[in-house]
């Protein structure tokens, strides 16, 4: 009977270790969250006027401007996207040229990945 205590005591301290880890871990993503995708207009909106208190009436001027800026920096992503594009390309050029033929192939898979993540972050905007 010892033993079977023991057992599950070693088990469930594993699964709580588990499920304690991946609580921990989402959080810090959420919060670190650099490659993750931008905050909303809303999102935005949202947080400062909830921090600010802000009132209707600031709210509502927070939001054009909040609007204004994220059309702005909308059409400076659209204007620059070639350039930023063709220094990605260079760049991949240059990797595969150090590559090992199984390497290459990954690479190509992480970079159809990369591709299609920024085209749904492209789409978004």
């Amino acid at each position: 009977m010892k033993r079977w205590k023991a057992v599950l005591g070693v088990i469930s301290i594993f699964i709580l270790g588990t499920i304690a880890g991946g609580i921990i871990s989402s959080a810090i993503i959420r919060h670190c969250q650099p490659w993750g995708r931008p905050p909303s207009r809303e999102e935005v909106v949202r947080k400062l006027s909830r921090r600010l208190d802000l009132d209707a009436n600031q709210r509502a001027q927070v939001e054009v401007i909040v609007n204004d800026a994220h059309n702005q920096m909308r059409e400076m992503r659209r204007e620059d996207k070639p350039k930023i594009d063709s220094i990605l390309t260079d760049a991949q050029a240059k990797i595969m040229t150090v590559l090992r033929p199984n390497q290459k192939q990954k690479f190509d898979k992480l970079i159809a990945r990369w591709k299609e993540r920024r085209g749904k972050i492209d789409k978004g905007n």
